[in-house]
């Protein structure tokens, strides 16, 4: 499987921190789109790498973490991508 580096892991949870402070955002890259809108106290999230998207609600009750949901995501679609090519 693919690995994520560790600059992307960095940039992911940079972005995180920054959204769940309650700031919206919109974050392009040429493999990434995030797009978060605060509806208080929750974030709502739609990430979309290498043409799949993930939607998901960050807030209060909500345990695992949205950097662990967008990395889990990510190497999916490595995954996916790399039985693709076999």
């Amino acid at each position: 499987m693919a690995s994520i580096c560790e600059s992307t892991k960095i940039f992911i949870q940079d972005i995180c921190e920054y959204a769940e402070e309650g700031n919206q955002l919109i974050v392009k890259t040429p493999k990434i789109l995030i797009s978060t809108r605060v509806i208080d106290p929750y974030v709502a999230w739609i990430v979309i790498y290498r043409g799949k998207k993930l939607s998901l609600t960050s807030g209060p009750g909500i345990f695992e973490s949205t950097f662990t949901r967008i990395i889990r995501f990510m190497h999916e679609i490595e995954g996916n991508n790399e039985s693709d090519n076999s």
